[in-house]
């Protein structure tokens, strides 16, 4: 009778395994999926910084008319954390100054400057919160549809 309770006990704990299995496949699916979508917003958010810093240089400013870049990334981004890359990026290209070599001719290393401006600490831990927050919107709006 004891091996008899030992047995079923096992046969349950066996027949419910796979079960468990597939819900950890669901969750760690979702979690790649959100990843993925987290990482596409923060590459397209960090191109969206360095364009707006490269057309808030001074120098910069008659080209912009010409390249609707800003435009479309803020639209691809539905305008989240653009409105604050686009003021932070603004003072920083008003900063950029001439390199000091007699080489370059005076010139401003625009894209380097702002470039390295994007990627340092501030700003990407900036553009990080604001690629989460999308994608934990989106996933939201995604899960909800799936239950509609």
């Amino acid at each position: 009778m004891n091996n008899c309770f030992y047995f079923i006990l096992v046969i349950g704990l066996i027949s419910c395994t796979p079960k468990i299995n597939s819900s950890r496949k669901l969750i760690a699916a979702d979690d790649r999926k959100k990843d993925s979508v987290e990482n596409a917003n923060y590459n397209l958010l960090q191109e969206y910084a360095i364009c707006r810093c490269i057309y808030n240089v001074p120098e910069n400013k008659a080209s912009e008319g010409f390249d609707i870049s800003p435009s479309v990334y803020a639209n691809i981004l539905n305008y989240r954390g653009t409105d604050t890359l686009a003021l932070l990026a603004k003072a920083e290209a008003l900063k950029i100054k001439p390199e000091k070599y007699i080489d370059y001719q005076n010139k401003k290393a625009t894209f380097a400057r702002c470039s390295q401006w994007a990627k340092s600490k501030g700003v990407d831990t900036l553009i990080r919160m604001f690629a989460k927050t999308a994608a934990d919107e989106w996933m939201k709006r995604e899960g909800s549809e799936k239950d509609e």
